[in-house]
């Protein structure tokens, strides 16, 4: 309610730019009535103002879909551009702009529009447009629908008791899903054009005959016990904009004398006084104004007081700054009172003319009399920066992740912009919309940010943006920039981990009797017993001939549920062989890194163990596994300490079956690109190892 009221007390007058010319855009031209998706349509228009002004103004063109019998767009798709002058000046000069229309556009009927700086321009709007290109998705189908017979089964009714209202409805076909509806009772409207009180009661309906397309429905209302005495009107809720309702009817309900409307009063404030026009920065004044009212309110009214930048010839104000405080009544009363508030100015207030203003929530109170400009002398004015959002250091904590899982990903973010608000992330297409970030570290002018978000259990396993973005509004423009990681979402706790190289899974192993003490590194929990019971598989699948697998930190390797081996295994795989490992814990904690090498091409992952105190403790590692009779492959325990990262290696096989040691290359790494988007007066900034342009906007 408090700032609809200042909004009302600000008065914003008209602007002084538009006025002699009938219409401010006008001779809007197309170089072709028809373009085909994925080509450009040249627009060009005229523009014609009263003087130039301070700020020069831009200009956008926008192409969007008519407006369809449902009074919405026929389809989301829109594009815009930025348009430049061509000849003539800010005051009378000739405007073009090319639009881009993407290749994915849809077939059908469009209207292209000029964006306009100031809200008093005048302008020719809703140019037709065709375009070719793919058939357009199916609409929803047009139901309308009428309310008829609303009938009370009482014309009076007392406080606490009900009321039975039935009504018709008539639709035009059988709606996708079922309509419901609700009736209402309500006061009836006052000479303000207002409920003469805020008392309503309601209750759904039921079908009573009939069905969805054609069928008598009843509702049956309870009134309150401390309704108030007086008239009250019934109104049916309708689905959709697309229903015509008749009027209920009017009821009278014999309850308590109810209060007098607040709403009815009006009255003026006036004689508004400070002991200086002239105020500086970081200083605390006192503002007084007079009230005087029609009549007593039934519950008293606040009032408030404010300063606010002047308004400049574009009919906006200078600066956003603004400071207000509740006034407090030091003499007379509600009806005929003197007001004080007192206004406390901080210290990087602007130097420019303000205006001081006083009202409450009743817009009828608000005068000419209630403005009293002043002058702050304080801080100079900057001019316009270029602003700048630079994110750095973003990852994710998986970058594979199980569906009804939590995803986590972290970024630095780094700018100029004092009106930047706080970063929000989103799993495009797998999320539950968009989540503020949480910060870490630092400030937001230089901070390091997190975001978790859940990923939806009926997310389809696929490959996923999460986005990391930003909004700020330097320079009263709206700027926005974010980054884009892909996330692959994946229904099975076997498809996580999994390389590209040589899809060596890392997963947890389900042993009946287990117990669950802690998680790996990509949140799924490990089972662990006794020194028997491994806590994860290792499942390599692809590749072929030597395979090393290695452990650095807490864990031993082993060929089987039973079977335990040493921290570093040798195996040679033949093409259609897959090679099935174990990991168990050794009895410490701590994070454990696993070195997974298959055909020269090393994969790293962790795993973390937790506190396992109170199990049995694991058994003594032995130097060397004696194979298994029969077995065509005898994994050998080649290192019995803890390998340092420099020890993991990838042994070939030389003439004589021996490995030989190599280092492991290094996996190719993509580099992150940046490209730039726009869309009008808003711009964006999209980082990712493959950046597209979001919905509306075109790569600039």
């Amino acid at each position: 309610m408090l700032v609809l009221s200042l909004c009302l007390i600000a008065g914003v007058p008209e602007p002084v730019l538009a006025g002699d010319a009938a219409t401010n855009i006008s001779n809007i031209q197309l170089d072709k009535s028809t373009v085909n998706a994925g080509g450009t349509v040249k627009i060009t228009f005229d523009v014609s103002l009263r003087e130039a002004p301070t700020t020069p103004y831009s200009y956008g063109v926008n192409i969007s879909a008519e407006i369809d019998e449902n009074g919405e767009p026929w389809t989301n798709q829109q594009w815009s551009g930025q348009a430049r002058l061509d000849s003539g000046d800010q005051t009378t000069g000739h405007w073009s702009a090319t639009v881009t229309v993407d290749a994915s556009a849809y077939t059908g009927s469009y209207v292209v529009n000029v964006t306009v700086p100031n809200k008093s321009l005048t302008r020719e709007t809703n140019i037709p447009l065709s375009i070719s290109g793919s058939a357009s998705p199916a609409q929803p189908k047009v139901i309308n629908g009428t309310i008829s017979n609303v009938l009370a089964d009482k014309s009076t009714v007392n406080a606490g008791g009900s009321i039975k209202i039935g009504f018709d409805v008539a639709l035009s076909d059988a709606p996708p899903s079922p309509y419901s509806y609700n009736v209402y009772i309500s006061g009836v409207l006052d000479e303000n054009g207002d409920s003469w009180t805020n008392q309503q009661w309601s209750a759904p309906a039921r079908l009573e005959s009939g069905n969805q397309v054609k069928g008598h429905w009843s509702a049956t209302v309870a009134i309150d016990g401390s309704a108030y005495t007086g008239s009250f009107v019934v109104g049916v809720g309708v689905p959709t904009k697309l229903f015509k309702s008749s009027a209920g009817p009017t009821i009278s309900v014999s309850g308590t004398t109810a209060p007098i409307p607040t709403s009815s009063i009006s009255g003026t404030i006036s004689n508004l006084t400070t002991s200086t026009l002239t105020l500086k920065a970081e200083g605390s004044y006192d503002f007084y104004f007079d009230v005087t009212l029609s009549s007593t309110p039934s519950t008293p009214i606040a009032f408030v007081g404010g300063i606010s930048a002047a308004v400049d010839e574009n009919g906006e104000p200078w600066t956003e700054e603004s400071w207000w405080n509740k006034a407090t009544l030091v003499s007379g009363n509600q009806t005929t009172g003197r007001w004080k508030v007192t206004i406390n100015i901080p210290s990087s207030a602007y130097t420019g003319n303000y205006v001081f203003t006083a009202g409450s929530g009743f817009s009828k109170l608000v005068t000419s009399k209630n403005k009293l400009n002043v002058k702050i002398n304080g801080v100079t004015p900057t001019g316009p920066i270029t602003a700048y959002y630079t994110f750095s250091n973003q990852v994710l904590t998986n970058s594979t992740i199980l569906r009804g899982n939590t995803a986590e990903g972290t970024f630095r973010l780094k700018t100029n912009d004092t009106q930047v608000q706080t970063p929000e992330c989103i799993i495009d297409g797998a999320g539950e919309g968009w989540s503020r970030a949480t910060l870490v570290s630092g400030d937001k002018m230089d901070g390091n940010w997190k975001c978790s978000l859940l990923v939806i259990a009926s997310a389809p396993p696929a490959t996923y943006e999460f986005h990391m973005a930003v909004v700020g509004f330097a320079n009263k423009i709206k700027n926005e920039e974010r980054v884009i990681l892909p996330l692959k979402v994946v229904a099975n706790a076997a498809d996580l981990l999994v390389p590209s190289s040589n899809n060596a899974f890392i997963t947890t192993t389900t042993v009946a009797g287990t117990s669950i003490l802690t998680s790996d590194s990509i949140g799924q929990s490990l089972a662990y017993q006794a020194s028997s019971t491994p806590v994860a598989r290792i499942f390599i699948t692809q590749g072929s001939g030597i395979v090393v697998v290695a452990v650095i930190g807490p864990g031993v390797l082993g060929t089987s549920n039973v079977n335990i081996a040493g921290r570093a295994l040798v195996l040679t795989r033949s093409a259609n062989s897959p090679i099935n490992l174990y990991l168990f814990p050794d009895g410490t904690q701590g994070r454990s890194t696993i070195s997974i090498t298959v055909s020269g091409q090393a994969n790293i992952k962790t795993i973390n163990f937790g506190n396992f105190g109170g199990v049995s403790p694991a058994p003594t590692v032995k130097p060397t596994i004696t194979p298994k009779p029969g077995a065509s492959e005898s994994p050998k325990n080649l290192i019995t300490p803890t390998p340092t990262v420099k020890d993991i290696i990838s042994p070939k096989p030389t003439t004589s079956g021996t490995p030989k040691t190599s280092t492991s290359p290094t996996p190719a790494i993509k580099k992150s690109v940046t490209i730039n988007c726009s869309n009008g007066k808003s711009s964006k900034k999209v980082t990712g190892t493959n950046p597209k342009c979001p919905s509306g906007y075109k790569k600039s």
